[in-house]
């Protein structure tokens, strides 16, 4: 690596890199106030990726004081460049107020630019704008179409929203394998609601060959990653020895963990289980 040549006048997208390198840790040394200095320098000459990079920094306070008026600024710079990655996240900042004054209209108009240049995050956005009536006229089959074009560049919030849209027939045929294939899609990407549905279809045959074995596979994914309605079905597996060892002590740690976050149902089973060990 020529550095030198990196901090030379005119190469901004090589003192990107570097700044990238500091970043990731790449080399062995991790330094944001490194990687910061290089993005500042990169962003000054007008590089729209550290434009976009300086913002993530200002956003996040890494390597400097966080400032979302500041993140929202080397956004803009950026999106106007035609950064996809800087118009989304600019979008963010309209729709939540943050460093800029808050405006639903903006936000749309920004993920749209994004949307039109093929952009997943910026599709996905769109769609639930769409889905939702935000600053556009209300469309279900705009959102399905969006999402589709999300979901296949493999934008898993995309692919989990249309796997429900093809449970329930919205927009679409109703195709509960279809539906199967986009939970399953999102589910391998670590999306923790899509390994719940998996694990549902797995165990009630929705789309698939049913399966108590995966169902259990795919809860227990959900559940450690504390999605309460899967720990509430693991502890009920547990409770009563479907497709695993009977055992209280591990279907009340699980019915526990899920009472912890408001599960009533769960809630119930642990005092039901606790007055049982007492009398």
């Amino acid at each position: 690596m020529n550095t030198n040549r990196q901090k030379e006048p005119g190469y901004a997208w090589a003192q990107n890199d570097l700044g990238v390198c500091y970043a990731e840790g790449y080399g062995g040394i991790q330094s944001y106030s490194e990687a910061f200095k290089f993005f500042c320098e990169a962003a000054e000459k007008g590089d729209a990726l550290a434009q976009f990079n300086l913002g993530l920094c200002y956003s996040l306070g890494k390597g400097v004081v966080q400032s979302y008026d500041e993140a929202a600024r080397w956004y803009f710079k950026a999106a106007q460049q035609g950064n996809t990655r800087a118009q989304v996240n600019l979008a963010y900042c309209y729709y939540y107020g943050n460093g800029v004054m808050q405006s639903l209209n903006d936000a749309v108009k920004w993920w749209r630019t994004a949307a039109n240049q093929g952009d997943p995050k910026g599709l996905y956005e769109l769609g639930c704008c769409y889905k939702n009536g935000e600053y556009v006229m209300q469309s279900n089959r705009k959102a399905v179409e969006l999402w589709t074009k999300a979901a296949e560049k493999g934008y898993k919030s995309a692919q989990f929203n249309l796997g429900i849209c093809y449970e329930d027939g919205v927009c679409v045929s109703q195709n509960l394998q279809e539906s199967f294939n986009w939970y399953y899609k999102a589910a391998e990407q670590g999306h923790l609601y899509a390994q719940y549905n998996v694990g549902v279809c797995y165990w009630n045959g929705r789309g698939i060959q049913k399966s108590y074995s995966n169902a259990i596979k795919w809860w227990s994914m959900a559940a450690q990653g504390g999605v309460a309605s899967a720990q509430y079905n693991l502890g009920l597996c547990y409770e009563n020895g479907c497709g695993v060892k009977k055992s209280l002590d591990e279907a009340l740690k699980w019915f526990q963990l899920a009472a912890n976050q408001g599960h009533e149902k769960a809630n119930r089973k642990v005092m039901t289980i606790n007055n049982s060990k007492h009398e």
